[in-house]
This record gives structure tokens, C-alpha cells and sequence, in this order.
């Protein structure tokens, strides 16, 4: 449903608001008409977001390694295992409590960017220290290494509800292959 919202722009010389014929949105966010949001590209096909965690997976601390370069690799050598590691990690606390993951990697050469990592089942839970049975679902597969999402989250958590964010992240770019480094 589209309605005449009235949003404020902060680089509009001489003007503090701009009428657009967009979808409602939060006040305050300015996107030009062309922007999509990732629930207009893949909403139809991930379903309710309840049912997802999404994981921001940033660098870890104590080897000093990015996850973007794992998923990179991963990419180039077309074995997913070391990616699918990163999922399956369980700390103390059941912070993957869903039944799906939407992995991203933190895109460190663009700021507030991520890029998509693939979808992931938990399959089973085991106690801690042990891990999560994860397995990579074919939904989406098309996008990994491929959808970079722009995401305004700023938050230490990196297992978040993704109802939480979802409405917020945005389609920065699609590449035209896998990223791999």
C-alpha cells in the first residue's frame, strides 16, 4: 500500500522534508525511491522472520580472523565447511534458538554493510561446549557471496531476532559472481 509520506532529508538544500509516493516507513529514514528493501526481494521466499536468527558474524577475537575472508574462502573453493564451522559454533547460552540462520559477514571495506551468507537449518542443539547441527538450505543459494546488505545495526549481539532488523536492511548491491578476496 502506498501512501504520500512526508520524510526528512538531511542533504536537501533550502528543504527539511520532501513528499515521496513510497510504502510507510519511519520517520526520519530517507531513501530514495529506488531503494529495495531485502524484505521486497526476498520476503516471498524466506517467510515469516520469526522463525530466524540472523547471524552478524564479525571477527574473532582470539584468532584474529574475519569471517569474510572464511566465507571468501569458502566461495573460492567451492567447499563450504569452514563457513558452515562459523555457524555451528555454540556459546554458553542457546543464542541460534530458531529453527533457520540468515548468515551474514561484517563487509569491512564498506561501513554498515554485510554480506549474505547463506541460509542455515539447526538441525540439533548439543550442550555446551559442543556445537549446533547446521545444515545450508538451497533458499536463496543463488545470493550467497553475492548480496551485499546495507544494515544500520550497530549492536555488540551478533545472534539477533531477525524481526528485530529485518525491516531496516536494505539491497546496497548484488555482484555479478561470488566475492572471493
Amino acid at each position: 500500500m502506498l501512501d504520500d509520506t512526508i520524510v526528512d532529508h538531511p542533504g536537501a538544500a533550502g528543504s527539511t522534508a520532501i513528499a515521496l509516493d513510497v510504502p510507510a516507513r519511519p520517520r526520519g529514514l530517507f531513501l530514495p525511491p529506488n531503494e529495495i528493501y531485502l524484505r521486497d526481494m526476498l520476503g516471498h521466499l524466506i517467510g515469516d522472520p520469526k522463525r530466524y536468527k540472523i547471524h552478524f558474524a564479525c571477527k574473532d577475537r582470539e584468532s584474529d580472523t574475519q569471517p569474510l575472508d572464511i566465507l571468501a574462502r569458502s566461495l573460492k573453493t567451492n567447499r563450504i565447511d569452514d563457513w558452515e564451522n562459523w555457524q555451528s559454533y555454540r556459546p554458553d547460552y542457546d543464542l541460534f534458538n530458531r529453527q533457520f540462520i540468515f548468515t551474514t559477514a561484517r563487509f569491512y571495506h564498506k561501513p554498515s554493510t554485510v554480506l549474505f551468507g547463506g541460509i542455515f537449518e539447526v538441525l540439533g542443539r548439543y550442550p555446551h561446549p559442543t556445537r549446533y547441527d547446521v545444515a545450508l538450505l538451497p533458499l536463496c543459494s543463488e545470493y550467497i557471496g553475492r548480496l551485499l546488505i546495507y544494515t544500520p545495526y550497530k549492536g555488540r549481539t551478533v545472534r539477533v531476532d531477525m524481526e528485530k532488523q529485518y525491516d531496516s536492511m536494505l539491497v546496497d548491491q548484488i555482484f555479478s559472481g561470488p566475492y572471493t578476496g
